[in-house]
């Protein structure tokens, strides 16, 4: 070679070509008179932003922001973000509460009973051991008593409640430490709890809409039942056998 790389670089196209690079001033001419190499072969150069010269473009009238508006809210400074939800979020109520217990094995199907055949959809939960049980039995402890109805008169005053569900399921681990018993043996017991309930919450609540079920698993299936609570709260109606010889879970189902 008769050059030198030094001789190269320091020629004037050489030059010209590295400071339009830097700049992304528009084509650049080479010694023999053509274009560059990134012309040649449909290369563009990344476009640099805000330019001098540039066109603003403004927001149309369509356009729910303004000039000098942020199109996003920022809010609070929070953590990255570990999850986003499929689910949007939905602002209106439905009215409706189901009370029923925490064990979470029951919660897929609860769940799906409330969505699918009682038709509501986002429902306020309130999910305690024992479920109806906790407003059936406050009558003995005036501190309890006083939390529930504190509890539910912001339910039923904020959130707009107009239906109570009652749930009692089979096999309750709450009845069976209180009363040591087997699960068929405690569904008497679990009947007169959410036939109370159900009359403390119409007297609290007159108008409201009280209805209770019975969740019943035979092996892995889950099945609900409609339990007879009675129209009026004077009316005793045994939701159960008392007598020990027909406790059995068929006998409630005509």
């Amino acid at each position: 070679m008769t050059g030198s790389l030094a001789s190269l670089t320091g020629a004037p196209w050489y030059t010209d070509r590295c400071r339009a690079r830097l700049t992304g001033a528009g084509q650049v001419k080479n010694k023999f008179g053509g274009e560059g190499r990134d012309e040649q072969i449909g290369l563009q150069r990344p476009a640099l932003l805000g330019q001098p010269g540039d066109r603003m473009i403004l927001p149309s009238s369509d356009s729910p922001h303004r000039l000098g508006e942020s199109a996003i809210e920022l809010g609070p400074p929070l953590p990255m973000v570990s999850y986003h939800a499929m689910e949007r979020w939905h602002p209106e109520r439905i009215g409706a509460l189901a009370l029923y217990c925490s064990d979470g094995r029951w919660g897929e199907a609860f769940d799906e009973f409330c969505h699918r055949h009682l038709q509501i959809p986002r429902y306020d939960r309130w999910a305690v051991p024992g479920g109806p049980a906790w407003v059936a039995t406050p009558q003995e402890d005036p501190a309890l008593h006083r939390v529930i109805r504190i509890q539910l008169d912001f339910l039923v005053r904020a959130h707009e409640l107009e239906r109570v569900v009652l749930i009692t399921h089979y096999g309750c681990a709450w009845y069976g430490h209180l009363l040591q018993r087997s699960p068929g043996e405690c569904l008497s017991a679990q009947a007169e709890d959410v036939e109370s309930a159900a009359a403390v919450l119409q007297g609290w609540y007159p108008g409201l809409r009280v209805e209770a079920y019975l969740a019943m698993r035979q092996h892995e299936w889950v099945s609900f039942h409609q339990l007879d609570i009675g129209d009026e709260l004077t009316r005793r109606t045994h939701l159960w056998p008392r007598k020990s010889s027909e406790r059995t879970p068929e006998s409630l189902f005509p």
